[in-house]
């Protein structure tokens, strides 16, 4: 879907996408919520949290499209739709944060990093955290 609204925010900007572009756009966006659907089978979403404290678990991420998975085990992760930004980099790229808080917070921005240069290739403000559990 955000892949979508980058398509349409590149044509309102006076850019114009060929059919080749909108093809692969709406193809990337069709396998990144199909990623989203395996990762998160099982899994029933809760209430937003504006915050993830990150002192009480060790994560690990996974980066589908401009979402961002906060795995803290196979029975709980968390959701973020960040507001785009991120999804244009590299794959391989890694995630880094930076934040006084003891956590991540909502606004707080995300950089990508190539690994073997540390150069930035984009970046992405978070949204709400979702936390996704399987039911007992």
């Amino acid at each position: 879907m955000r892949v979508l609204l980058l398509a349409a925010l590149l044509a309102t900007a006076g850019c114009t996408l060929s059919p080749r572009d909108k093809a692969q756009l709406a193809e990337r966006a069709a396998s990144d919520q199909q990623q989203l659907d395996i990762a998160l089978a099982g899994l029933t979403p809760g209430k937003p949290e504006a915050c993830l404290n990150q002192t009480r678990r060790n994560f690990s991420t996974r980066r589908i499209g401009d979402t961002i998975l906060y795995i803290a085990s196979r029975n709980l992760i968390y959701r973020n739709d960040t507001n785009g930004g991120c999804s244009l980099s590299r794959p391989d790229d890694i995630l880094i944060t930076s934040t006084p808080q003891p956590g991540l917070c909502r606004g707080d921005i995300v950089r990508t990093v190539q690994p073997t240069i540390f150069t930035q290739t984009g970046s992405c403000g978070l949204g709400d955290f979702v936390p996704y559990a399987r039911k007992k």
